[in-house]
């Protein structure tokens, strides 16, 4: 009897969602629109970073190997009417579970749902990744880049190089996380195996306490804020030789909607918001290159979030533009064919403007394959442009593992 009661509830719950679906497509034919917070008549999924999937073409082949059948559970799942909701409304009934066994424990700090790699601190609001683990093959990774940056500087002596690594959430020193991950690898160790490695360029510091992070970055995401940018800008300008030519922070000129960074889309976590900020700087007219495309300076800063109403829409980016293999920025107030290659991750893209101020050509090269880099290597985009006054490698520390990165460093 049980089991025919179980049969009937999911037949009951399949025809509701089959249903469901099948009315919103209706209504959306006919023309009607939905809030975008419903989910109904989205392609994409913001909080999630992916298409949904579309409505199968039936086939015979399709049919007799059952990828049909798996294609239409894949199309009814995804457009399912609140999903997203859901997803985060489920997510936050299990970090209530757990949060209400861990208070009374005394841990302030706990994963957002079950099995999630996000932790949530209650102590001051903010989202992290677990502390990454010390062991022989990320050293051995970062090992790896370690002697190719430096091996790049030996094959270009005319040319001074220089590495800076901002911390992520899951390297920063004296985390209050670290203790919940043995043998934990901090920021500080990178900076050592990085600076053991180099004869012939420079290490950039930048601090890597709990302290900085909580001042520097954002809470609910990975990336620096506009005041840890403006810093880490400063640090490398320094460095260059253009401590007296600092670009001048004005007063802030844009706030985006409420942000839930990268932490807060895998966390599925919406219980801390904040807002992104950027600051006015008097800078010159450039011009700009997209691979290889002439564009305007509005393609590298958005003075509009176009994408207000998504809810986990990605803020950084819509503000600082999506990721680039290469960007070369072109500065009309300078005619001394000084000339700077930037090396890096979505961390240059706050202050590439910045540093461009200083020099008459600056090529931002990211090596990720996320940003569509087909191979290309430093090496070669030194010798396409017939050298380069100096290089700045600029990767938060879990860049510097991957594979990628290390790849187009040879």
């Amino acid at each position: 009897m049980q089991h025919k009661i179980a049969n009937t509830l999911t037949i009951v719950l399949f025809s509701a969602v089959l249903l469901s679906v099948i009315g919103t497509e209706a209504l959306l034919h006919m023309g009607i629109d939905f809030p975008t917070w419903t989910g109904i008549g989205q392609k994409k999924t913001a909080l999630e970073g992916r298409t949904y999937t579309k409505m199968p073409k039936p086939s015979l082949s399709s049919f007799q190997s059952g990828d049909f059948q798996d294609q239409c559970e894949g199309y009814l799942a995804d457009n399912l009417p609140f999903r997203e909701s859901a997803l985060v409304l489920n997510a936050r009934l299990q970090g209530s579970v757990i949060s209400t066994a861990a208070l009374p424990l005394g841990y302030k700090a706990y994963p957002t749902f079950f099995d999630s790699d996000i932790v949530y601190n209650s102590e001051d609001g903010t989202l992290s990744d677990m502390p990454a683990q010390d062991t022989p093959e990320l050293r051995k990774k970062l090992e790896s880049f370690a002697r190719n940056f430096e091996g790049l500087a030996e094959s270009y002596p005319q040319t001074k190089f220089f590495v800076m690594s901002p911390p992520r959430a899951n390297y920063v020193d004296n985390s209050p996380l670290t203790a919940l991950v043995p043998d934990a690898i901090g920021q500080d160790d990178v900076k050592e195996i990085l600076s053991g490695a180099t004869r012939d360029s420079v290490v950039i510091d930048y601090p890597s306490d709990y302290e900085t992070r909580l001042k520097w970055f954002y809470r609910t995401d990975h990336h620096w804020n506009m005041d840890g940018a403006y810093e880490g800008y400063k640090a490398i300008a320094e460095a260059l030789g253009f401590g007296d030519e600092i670009v001048e922070k004005g007063g802030v000129v844009y706030e985006s909607p409420l942000f839930y960074g990268a932490y807060a889309r895998d966390g599925l976590f919406d219980g801390e918001s904040e807002v992104l900020y950027d600051y006015g700087f008097d800078l010159p007219d450039y011009g700009v290159k997209i691979n290889g495309k002439e564009k305007s300076m509005d393609s590298l800063v958005h003075d509009t979030d176009k994408k207000a109403n998504v809810k986990f829409s990605s803020r950084y980016s819509n503000r600082f533009h999506h990721e680039y293999a290469q960007i070369q920025i072109t500065n009309p107030e300078k005619h001394d064919q000084s000339k700077l290659l930037l090396v890096g991750d979505s961390f240059t893209d706050c202050i590439e403007r910045l540093l461009a101020s200083h020099f008459q050509t600056t090529v931002v090269f990211d090596p990720r394959d996320t940003a569509g880099n087909d191979g290309t290597t430093v090496s070669e985009i030194i010798e396409a442009y017939g050298g380069f006054d100096d290089v700045v490698f600029l990767f938060n520390s879990t860049a510097l593992s991957r594979s990628d990165v290390i790849a187009t460093t040879k």
